[in-house]
């Protein structure tokens, strides 16, 4: 059950995916299930991690990434290279932090959790990695955007956010 919870034109593109939209937008609309969403109240943005799971089981899921500005989308994606993982040290994450990341070309798109399932409420980031290779062995060195975001707009999909 879900719980309330750069510098030059590829680098704004990059960062406008952080500046997004009203609480009130939403993208993860069906077929689509939303994983994550939260509020970045500094840029009025909401960003968004869906998935779709197709009718046949062997079917492989298929994942949304939204970011919107004033009820607009700025960036929107569909993937189906999507990881997940547990992590220590994410700034601004107490403790164990796990992960749910969609990949669109090279770029990485990632919201961070704590893994004590009564803290996701308290805090959440979403961090833009350059590559693969960033997000997995240089968790700070290849960030392109970081954004906290707002505790009460937090909300985790607890059966399907992170590894499992």
């Amino acid at each position: 059950m879900p719980m309330p919870v750069l510098a030059g034109r590829a680098a704004a593109c990059i960062l406008a995916a952080f500046i997004g939209a009203p609480a009130a937008w939403a993208d993860c609309v069906q077929p689509y299930e939303n994983l994550f969403t939260c509020d970045i109240p500094e840029r009025s943005a909401t960003v968004q991690f869906c998935r779709i799971f197709g009718d046949n089981p062997e079917d492989l899921p298929e994942y949304r990434y939204s970011y919107g500005d004033n009820g607009t989308a700025e960036l929107v994606f569909t993937t189906r290279q999507a990881t997940s993982t547990a992590v220590s040290g994410v700034w601004g994450i107490p403790g164990t932090a796990i992960t749910t990341a969609y990949v669109n070309g090279q770029t990485v798109y990632a919201a961070f959790v704590p893994f004590d399932e009564h803290e996701y409420r308290r805090s959440a980031v979403v961090l833009v990695y350059k590559d693969m290779d960033s997000y997995v062995n240089e968790r700070e060195k290849g960030i392109l955007a970081r954004r906290s975001c707002y505790p009460p707009s937090i909300v985790v999909n607890q059966e399907w956010f992170g590894p499992g």
